[in-house]
């Protein structure tokens, strides 16, 4: 070792030192991009492209059936352990189903499962049922817009009878027959695990009964399925007994006075639903005295969703009634129900008392005109007196003399006749004392 220049120690001798050899990864992040963009570009051919990635949900969609597309599925989940979700948007023969889900078992890291416009029949549906049975990743089931598959389906359910890791079930848009929901619905209901049932669009549950021994549903969406008042008694006897429905939705059932009255005997005892949809139905205002009933007792609701009904003003007065004695509901939307200046001004009663805790109001498209705002532009013009006194003074229970509202936080005024009255509306939010969110597209 030389004693000057570019190397110099000024110990005498050196000696070795071991020291561990870094680990490079078996394939770098460049090469994993290349191989990504390769399988990418693979999966197009000349009259399309064989599946797509939703970044966003984590998703694949399949939209080939080709045994092709089937094995570039395989490649990119080994590739993408972050996918979660698989959407089969077309039918898939025998084979490219026993590949996919016995073979590759989806990797064991799909946990949510949809098939769309997928046919049950011949060996796919028993396939997989052995591939249900058995799976414990799956976390959600959907099947959508499938049609004339009772017989396809029978193995599934029966399979759905041994699986307990689905938690969430979307059953909707099918032609499933009445014996095929009962049977599907009373296997939901008796398994515990079971949080989330969707039979949006099913047309065949009228007399269809909810009950489980084991039952925990939490959400129960039957949209558009014409349940009638047979299926709204037995959804009345089950808030009633407290199963722990949490959100139901009621909507575009076309609901008559008889079926509202059943949802509502159930509701006054109920002490877990959370929200309630009955939109699109065509209620009319007769329907509004039971709920206002079941709402001054119900002290658990928090959104109650009645768009595009028929309660005009007279169905708004009874139901502020009911709503000044509810001491939970925070979300009301009452869009296009011809509520006019006097269902405003029955609202603006209900906003006024001190123990209206309401954030969110929807009252768009109702024909309110300037006399029903003046009164709603004074409660919520919500800010600090001059004179203490002032605040502290009650009469009927309301702020002052015409009341003030301090817990509305977005009000929706959209389509209705208050052009002349958009500037004051405007002004609200700078004005006023609590933080406010003021709605007013497309006025008249």
């Amino acid at each position: 070792m030389p004693k000057a220049g570019l190397v110099y120690s000024e110990k005498a001798a050196l000696s070795e030192i071991l020291c561990k050899p870094k680990i490079l990864p078996l394939k770098s992040v460049t090469l994993q991009k290349l191989e990504e963009m390769e399988i990418n570009n693979l999966a197009k051919d000349k009259k399309g492209q064989y599946f797509i990635i939703d970044e966003d949900k984590k998703a694949l969609l399949l939209s080939s059936t080709k045994q092709k597309a089937i094995d570039l599925v395989i490649e990119i989940l080994k590739l993408r352990p972050d996918i979660i979700r698989i959407e089969l948007l077309q039918n898939l023969d025998v084979d490219g189903v026993q590949k996919l889900f016995i073979d590759f078992n989806l990797n064991n890291q799909i946990t949510q499962v949809c098939f769309k416009r997928f046919m049950w029949y011949d060996q796919r549906a028993e396939i997989l049922g052995q591939f249900f049975m058995k799976n414990k990743i799956v976390k959600q089931l959907e099947i959508i817009t499938v049609n004339d598959c009772n017989r396809g389906l029978t193995p599934l359910f029966e399979a759905l009878t041994h699986n307990r890791s689905i938690s969430r079930y979307k059953i909707a848009i099918n032609t499933i027959g009445q014996e095929s929901i009962l049977f599907l619905t009373k296997i939901i209901m008796d398994n515990k695990n079971v949080e989330s049932l969707d039979l949006s669009y099913e047309i065949c549950l009228e007399n269809i009964k909810l009950k489980g021994k084991h039952s925990n549903i939490q959400e129960l969406m039957l949209k558009g399925c014409d349940i009638g008042k047979s299926g709204c008694k037995n959804l009345g006897t089950i808030l009633e007994i407290g199963v722990k429905i949490q959100n139901l939705d009621l909507s575009w059932n076309l609901l008559q006075l008889d079926s509202v009255i059943e949802i509502c005997k159930g509701m006054k005892l109920n002490s877990t639903l959370l929200h309630l949809d009955l939109s699109n139905n065509l209620i009319e205002e007769k329907s509004m005295k039971p709920l206002s009933e079941a709402l001054r007792y119900n002290s658990t609701i928090r959104t109650l969703n009645l768009n595009n009904n028929t309660i005009h003003a007279n169905g708004c007065i009874q139901l502020t009634q009911g709503l000044i004695d509810n001491i939970s509901l925070r979300s009301l939307s009452l869009s296009n129900n011809f509520i006019k200046d006097e269902g405003c001004e029955a609202l603006c009663h209900y906003l006024g008392k001190r123990s209206c805790i309401l954030e969110h109001l929807d009252i768009s498209d109702n024909f309110i005109r300037e006399k029903g705002s003046v009164n709603l532009l004074a409660i919520l013009d919500y800010k600090e007196s001059d004179n203490p006194e002032e605040d502290e003074n009650e009469h009927d229970g309301l702020f002052g003399i015409i009341g003030k509202n301090d817990s509305i936080k977005v009000l929706d005024m959209s389509r209705n006749d208050i052009k002349k009255l958009e500037k004051e509306f405007h002004y609200i939010p700078l004005h006023r004392k609590y933080k406010i969110k003021v709605i007013l597209n497309d006025l008249r």
